[in-house]
């Protein structure tokens, strides 16, 4: 059973002196990466940029085009700004108006600081807005910080 054991041993500290040695290399070939080398990657992420800003701009000028030949198709200019505007009305869509107001309700960290901050004691605190003095007193300790 012993030797068993001992060729156990034996393979996985072969096991980790080769992995010891691969993460060595990997460590050693990051460490040798020239700097040309990393103005190549900056250099070809630049030009994605550039590639994405042009097609971004082809397809603003595309939309653009579109609108101008609808008010070149329509005889009536009138009735070209009216749908352009209705376009555009249609992007800026409003929330409803209601009649209901929102409401808020601090929460008790909240108010337990601000009471705090006017000077009250920590038992006045807690008598107030009816919680324990050491919750009160750690949550000023927590917030205070």
């Amino acid at each position: 059973m012993t030797p068993i054991l001992i060729f156990f041993s034996f393979m996985l500290h072969i096991l980790a002196f080769i992995i010891i040695f691969i993460l060595y290399k990997k460590i050693n070939a990051q460490e040798n990466q020239t700097p040309e080398e990393v103005m190549d990657v900056l250099d070809s992420f630049l030009q994605d940029i550039k590639e994405e800003n042009t097609h971004l701009l082809a397809q603003i000028n595309r939309n653009s085009t579109t609108e101008q030949k609808v008010e070149e198709a329509l005889p009536d200019e009138g009735i070209a700004h009216a749908i352009l505007e209705k376009k555009d009305d249609a992007l800026h869509l409003k929330a409803p108006q209601s009649n209901v107001e929102d409401t808020y309700e601090q929460s008790l960290q909240s108010r337990i600081l601000h009471l705090y901050g006017q000077g009250h004691t920590i038992e006045e605190i807690a008598k107030q807005l009816d919680c324990g003095k050491t919750e009160a007193e750690l949550i000023i300790k927590m917030y205070s910080k």
